[in-house]
């Protein structure tokens, strides 16, 4: 079983505050609606990669799946469906992975594509 941990993203300090318990972090906004563009929310996947680095939703990464196959360019780590995704591969298909940076931090990995 995974561990579930998760970490924020504050957009207002430009931080991200890993393993956080997010009530304890956003406990001010907390009695107003969560505002998820101020503080984006990513989960953990239970995943390293090659590494030791835990792997996040929206860390930007470099993979090779199990049959050989991969990405030449960077791509987002996402949740959907259930699942963990990089590009339109399953991230439990990854045989190795290097997380290259995040979404929040390093944009311009992905956008320059």
């Amino acid at each position: 079983m995974r561990e579930i941990k998760f970490r924020i993203w504050d957009s207002k300090s430009k931080k991200m505050t890993q393993n956080a318990f997010i009530y304890d972090y956003i406990e001010a906004e907390a009695v107003k609606c969560i505002n998820k563009d101020k503080y984006p929310i990513m989960q953990y996947t239970g995943l390293k990669d090659k590494n030791g680095t835990e792997i996040y939703e929206g860390d930007i990464v470099i993979v090779t799946y199990s049959d050989g196959s991969g990405y030449d360019n960077p791509v987002e780590v996402s949740f959907g469906k259930g699942s963990f995704w990089v590009g339109m591969g399953y991230l439990s298909d990854v045989k190795i992975i290097e997380i290259i940076g995040n979404i929040y931090e390093n944009p311009e990995l992905i956008k320059s594509q």
